[in-house]
């Protein structure tokens, strides 16, 4: 560890913003989710797919089929984060009320990560506790923690693993939590592949293979678990939907659409590139660890957003990697003042941005607006189709469409795959069919033509249509 005496200690003014800037990042954590969980404001299509997975575990089916007597199924996600999930609702949790709960402990642990990293880096405690409040404070973890979704909790135990590599040796507990990692998300394999990495150039070959033996035989050992629990099914569900829909050319689009989502998070646009730009001003060829998984971590970022419906909350990973990076430039050397100032800097930006979702985001109310509609069809027979997975969880059902995105994917590859779909609608199988959109026409247009038809032709035919509600579309059988 850097001795303290031999590097610039920052001023009193520039430790009073750092303390500010903590206070101020946990504050607005604080005041977000007050105003938030009440009215549920930020959970939407993909947070019901997430709360819909739980529900499923909880009930006992792990993976669904793709189509079977619950209805759809097919996801790209991995299992640890709503395997949790079911353990919670199983106790006796909501299924929202243990989904939030999921996300907060995630976001709690990826702070104290954050700040073990940097001070295993060598950094004081105020920086790194201003790090992990400048991470808190961007808007990727704060989506991590005021929705119902897989990103955090795989990204806490990445920064875990990595601060369990610094140091005289590799921590036992390192190849662990980059498997538990690996297991919440399969791009999460950056971690171990930079602690690797980063091992062999310092000439730690045996620590290296070791690290990386351990890793590997955990995710070949993860996948043989979940293989297992799914009753085989697996294999054959994530070939039909892990791709996403992406395809060779939104894969070379990729980095377009990183940038159009980075243009959306001007926070992270500050931080990623101020960790770039003292990067280069080290004068240095590495600073670490840090380095070599933020490099990693950019490249898995743009696989990820080959796939069409990736939105910002992808971006957690990229954004705490380069809070590591200048956390880690703020320990010690000429740079160091400007790194510390950088955190301050980066802090007030993000907070500035957090302020403003604040004002302009947390106050939907979208729990009302839900049970608004499900008043609407309280008298209904069950099943009811739901287009909107949130609406299903909220009234503690299955979805029938496991992932409604996938379901759409997967019929415009092949148009048969929506049959049994119209198989159920032409014996009214489902006491309701609530959409999200008042005219079906909306939705149908993500499908192919001849799949748009049947489905328009079999509503209309054997339903109809009983009231718009929030916008919503409820039809009831004929």
């Amino acid at each position: 560890m850097p001795d303290s005496r031999a590097r610039p200690q920052p001023s009193r003014l520039l430790v009073s913003i750092l303390i500010l800037v903590i206070v101020a990042a946990v504050a607005l954590a604080g005041l977000r989710m007050a105003r938030s969980f009440p009215r549920d404001s930020h959970l939407g299509y993909t947070e019901g797919t997430w709360v819909a997975l739980a529900i499923d575990t909880a009930h006992g089916v792990f993976y669904r089929p793709l189509e079977g007597p619950l209805g759809y199924g097919g996801i790209r996600y991995f299992a640890l984060f709503f395997t949790l999930h079911a353990v919670l609702i199983r106790l006796g949790v909501g299924a929202i009320t243990a989904g939030y709960a999921i996300a907060v402990a995630s976001g709690a642990l990826l702070l104290f990560g954050i700040a073990l990293y940097l001070t295993r880096a060598g950094a004081e405690r105020l920086v790194g506790w201003a790090a992990a409040a400048v991470a808190l404070a961007s808007q990727p973890v704060q989506m991590a923690v005021l929705t119902i979704r897989g990103d955090g909790l795989p990204a806490a135990l990445t920064v875990l693993g990595l601060a369990g590599c610094l140091g005289a040796r590799v921590s036992m507990a390192a190849p662990v939590l980059f498997v538990l990692a690996f297991a919440a998300k399969p791009t999460s394999l950056y971690g171990p592949a930079a602690a690797v990495l980063a091992l062999t150039l310092a000439g730690r070959r045996q620590e290296a293979v070791r690290l990386g033996l351990s890793v590997a035989l955990g995710a070949v050992a993860t996948l043989g678990v979940m293989w297992w629990a799914s009753d085989d099914r697996l294999f054959e569900i994530f070939a039909a939907s892990a791709s996403g829909g992406a395809s060779w050319t939104s894969l070379i689009l990729a980095p377009r659409s990183l940038a159009r989502i980075l243009g959306r998070t001007p926070d992270v646009i500050v931080i990623v590139v101020t960790a770039a730009t003292l990067l280069v001003a080290t004068r240095r060829q590495t600073i670490g660890l840090a380095v070599h998984a933020s490099v990693l971590c950019l490249l898995a970022t743009l696989a990820i957003y080959a796939s069409p419906a990736t939105v910002e909350n992808h971006l957690i990973d990229l954004t705490v990697m380069a809070v590591l990076m200048i956390g880690t430039i703020a320990t010690t050397g000429p740079t160091r003042p400007w790194a510390l100032a950088a955190l301050a800097v980066t802090g007030v930006v993000a907070l500035a941005a957090g302020s403003a979702r604040f004002m302009t985001e947390d106050g939907r109310d979208r729990r009302q607006s839900r049970l608004a509609t499900l008043a609407t069809i309280a008298d209904a027979r069950r099943p009811v189709f739901f287009e909107q997975p949130m609406l299903a969880a909220e009234a503690g059902e299955s979805s029938y469409w496991l992932d409604p995105y996938m379901v759409v994917v997967r019929a415009q590859r092949e148009p048969s795959v929506l049959q049994r779909f119209l198989d159920d609608i032409d014996r009214r199988a489902f006491g309701a069919i609530v959409l999200e959109q008042e005219s079906p026409d909306l939705w149908f247009t993500e499908l192919r033509p001849e799949s748009a038809h049947a489905l328009r032709e079999a509503i209309t035919r054997r339903y109809m249509l009983q009231a718009i509600v929030e916008g919503r579309a409820v039809y009831r059988p004929r």
